[in-house]
């Protein structure tokens, strides 16, 4: 979540996802076993609210997340 402190709002919403699988080369190994990847963000400006239906359906508009 970013925050926009000036105007007491959210300025924008990410969704990360773990993933642990590795496409690398013989003998290469990652450094840390998963990586977290983003797969979803919403700002106020360009979408009505929250919405991703993985792994369950989720609709929060925006002004439930008034402040």
């Amino acid at each position: 979540m970013t925050l926009r402190p000036e105007r007491s709002e959210i300025a924008m919403i990410r969704a990360f996802a773990g993933e642990t699988t590795h496409e690398l080369p013989a003998g290469v190994r990652p450094l840390y076993p998963a990586d977290s990847r983003l797969i979803g963000r919403w700002t106020p400006t360009d979408s009505e609210g929250i919405e991703i239906d993985f792994p369950f359906p989720t609709r929060i508009p925006w002004s439930d997340l008034e402040f």
